[in-house]
């Protein structure tokens, strides 16, 4: 551990094999002071390097960050697996690596008594804090760069099935990586996977990763933009004539969202032009899907330009990508008297659900007039869905001129809608 105003002046290693041993659960962790390089830990053999960490809490590290290396050149060179990178806070100097390896390809075996060769991969790099400093080294080459793996060797294994994550689980967010380029790979793109469970993060650009995966929480707003990329180029080097990102694999979780959180636009990904961001095989989600991960939620996933329109299907570009999200069911909001809002729901459907067992509870002084509604099922062309079991309770106003101009237990606002609506109730107490 590097505390308080400790001066490393060359590398802090957890552990460091010039052999063939293997390492494994070796850690180092920052918390302040300075340091040059930090490294879980390094080999330079057929040992496996696997399970090592370094965690950076607060402190300066003046240059690079590796959680697992094996310098070894050979095909036989021990695997790097499973290492991980934490940054919380503090400033980075230099570029943040989850996995290294220098190791020639294996030869293929061949014949049926020959043996698979471990490969290396699947390392983690994880930033909610910190700052990557960004520049330029005295040759020239650019720091700032966050890799899930990097190969140095024709053995490019560890560029493969790499995570990177940017944000907390919950949803916290403080870093500054807008002088960051992250990578799930080198050079490769195979299996690795980009979470994003924050909002307000933006960097340089992101590339070689297979999957996009964004996380909603309670800390994301309902008009967030969760990522954003400046470079023109930022977006898996679209202009350089990469494969496009399949749009399938751009994934929302909404598991962590609470009951009352009922309707936003999010932007998860923006781009710098009406072109940077390009997909094969897009298709948007327009149907409103009940979400994979809660079941409370309907959503639609759409690829838009700057003007608002809808990119084409297939292959195509656009600016942003928007996750449109409502709680048919199980919400319950009180009413806020600090927002501007002036139509209050607690749940509400424009896809065909029925909005069912939703609660608004208006009990602070208006600061404005509304409407209010315990559920409103909007429907699509021509209306559809039902609503029921939803409650508006009023239990105070205020004593000032503001009103509930309008309330309803439960809505239904086509007149096409032939949906039950059952069992909704509108309770006033007082205002």
């Amino acid at each position: 551990e590097i505390s308080d105003t400790a001066k490393v002046t060359e590398t802090a290693y957890g552990a460091a094999a010039d052999g063939n041993a293997s390492l494994d659960k070796n850690s180092v962790t920052v918390k302040g002071g300075s340091v040059h390089d930090v490294y879980g830990a390094t080999a330079n053999g057929t040992g496996a390097v696997t399970n090592n960490a370094v965690t950076i809490e607060n402190g300066i590290v003046n240059d690079n960050i590796v959680g697992g290396e094996n310098t070894a050149t050979s095909d036989k060179a021990g695997t790097v697996t499973s290492n991980t990178v934490t940054v919380k806070g503090g400033e980075i100097g230099g570029d943040i690596f989850g996995g290294v390896t220098y190791a020639a390809q294996p030869s293929s075996s061949g014949g049926s008594g020959g043996t698979t060769q471990p490969t290396s991969g699947g390392n983690t790099v994880t930033i909610t804090g910190g700052t990557l400093a960004g520049g330029t080294r005295p040759d020239g080459t650019l720091r700032g760069n966050v890799y899930g793996g990097y190969a140095h060797g024709t053995d490019k294994t560890v560029e493969q099935n790499n995570v990177v994550n940017l944000g907390a689980d919950d949803g916290s967010y403080g870093a500054n990586l807008t002088q960051a380029t992250i990578y799930g790979g080198r050079s490769t793109a195979a299996g690795n996977t980009l979470n994003v469970k924050g909002q307000d993060i933006t960097v340089k650009g992101v590339h070689n990763f297979t999957n996009y995966n964004f996380y909603l929480t309670d800390k994301v707003d309902k008009n967030a933009t969760m990522l954003k990329v400046t470079d023109h180029n930022g977006f898996e080097n679209q202009y350089s004539g990469t494969t496009p990102v399949n749009f399938s694999n751009v994934k929302i979780n909404l598991k962590n969202m609470s009951a009352k959180q009922i309707a936003g636009r999010v932007t998860l990904l923006e781009g710098d032009d009406d072109n940077a961001l390009k997909f094969q095989n897009y298709t948007p989600t327009a149907a409103w899907l009940i979400s994979p991960t809660h079941s409370d939620y309907e959503y639609a996933l759409r690829l838009v330009r700057s003007d608002g329109t809808e990119a084409p299907t297939g292959t195509t570009t656009g600016n942003r990508v928007l996750l449109d999200y409502n709680r048919f069911q199980n919400g319950n909001v009180a009413y806020d008297k600090t927002s501007t809002e002036t139509d209050w729901f607690a749940g509400r459907s424009y896809g065909g659900h029925t909005t069912e067992h939703n609660i608004l509870t208006i009990d602070k002084p208006l600061s404005r007039n509304i409407t209010a509604y315990g559920a409103k099922t909007m429907g699509a062309s021509g209306g559809s869905g039902g609503t029921r079991g939803n409650t508006l309770e009023i239990k105070s106003t205020g004593s000032n001129a503001y009103q509930v101009t309008a309330g309803y237990g439960g809505y239904i606002h086509e007149a096409a809608n032939s949906g039950k609506v059952e069992n909704n109730v509108l309770r006033m107490l007082g205002g």
